[in-house]
């Protein structure tokens, strides 16, 4: 499975809801008030998942630096080990 089209692809669902939805209508002038609040919870969300994934990518490369990952090669070939992709325990998460 492919993280970076996956995260690409839910970035531009978000964006779209948010263009296509109309949320800054002329009835709200000059406040916009709704649409303020939705485009921040947006911004919110996606600073908690930011985080959330931050918190989660360090805890797996540390696990991973640790060793509790290497008994996913056991038995494997070289060859083998490099086609696991992300569950190789050698691949690191970059953020």
């Amino acid at each position: 499975m492919a993280i970076r089209p996956h995260s690409s692809l839910l970035v531009q669902k978000i964006d779209t809801l948010t263009q296509t939805s109309q949320l800054y209508q002329a009835p709200d002038a000059p406040q916009f008030i709704k649409g303020h609040a939705v485009s921040m919870a947006f911004v919110a969300t996606s600073t908690l998942i930011y985080i959330a994934f931050w918190v989660w990518f360090r805890r797996q490369n540390r696990r991973r630096d640790e060793g509790e990952q290497d008994k996913r090669c056991a038995g494997l070939s070289e060859a083998e080990v490099e086609e696991l992709g992300e569950y190789n325990p050698r691949f690191r998460y970059t953020y």
